[in-house]
């Protein structure tokens, strides 16, 4: 439950990949895996019952912010940062 930072380094493989956990609240979760080299985030966020799933790179980072909702609708509908359901 502690705030927990890991960063894990490959020594064959020339990439890092950091993982970033916060709990907020017992209701809420978040974590971030980063991959440095690529600047490319996966995120996971939990509200109650429902997950949010987004991947997001640096290049898109600022135009685009789309995930999945992994409960709450259809596999194949996508949230965008505006929370408007597209399929």
């Amino acid at each position: 439950k502690l705030p927990l930072e890991l960063i894990y380094f490959d020594s064959l493989a020339s990439s890092i990949i950091k993982i970033d956990y916060s709990e907020k609240h017992a209701t809420e979760g978040h974590i971030a895996l980063i991959h440095v080299p690529t600047s490319t985030q996966i995120i996971v966020n939990r509200w109650t019952k429902f997950y949010f799933f987004a991947v997001r790179s640096s290049e898109l980072l600022l135009n685009n912010s789309d995930g999945y909702l992994i409960t709450g609708c259809p596999q194949n509908e996508i949230i965008d940062r505006q929370a408007i359901i597209a399929r």
